[in-house]
């Protein structure tokens, strides 16, 4: 709900990768504000392979996650960035407000 909030009317929003749980979406939002919605990610034959290694690597992964962030955070996340002061490989953006990987500034 807050980033469709965050949305102007006609606007658009992509879902890249996987998520690992659901999540509530009111679809009349969608179609009261004619939003488009569309999911995607970038993979031919290899996602289910890729998946099943998910669990082997997951201690490897994790280690290129700067910090987890809400969508508040975002603009911040950006500043760091652009100033040189971003410590990690990925950064992840979670719709809720707090994550257990979240780390002061």
């Amino acid at each position: 709900a807050q980033l469709l909030q965050m949305l102007e009317p006609g606007g658009s929003i992509a879902l890249v990768g996987i998520f690992g749980r659901r999540f509530d979406l009111d679809p009349n939002l969608l179609v009261e504000r004619e939003i488009g919605l569309l999911g995607c990610h970038a993979f031919a034959d290899e996602l289910p392979e890729a998946i099943r290694m998910l669990p082997l690597l997951a201690r490897q992964l994790n280690q290129l996650i700067e910090r987890e962030i809400s969508l508040d955070d975002v603009p911040h996340a950006y500043e760091r960035l652009l100033t040189g002061n971003a410590e990690g490989l990925k950064t992840v953006i979670r719709i809720e407000a707090t994550s257990p990987h979240s780390r002061p500034d």
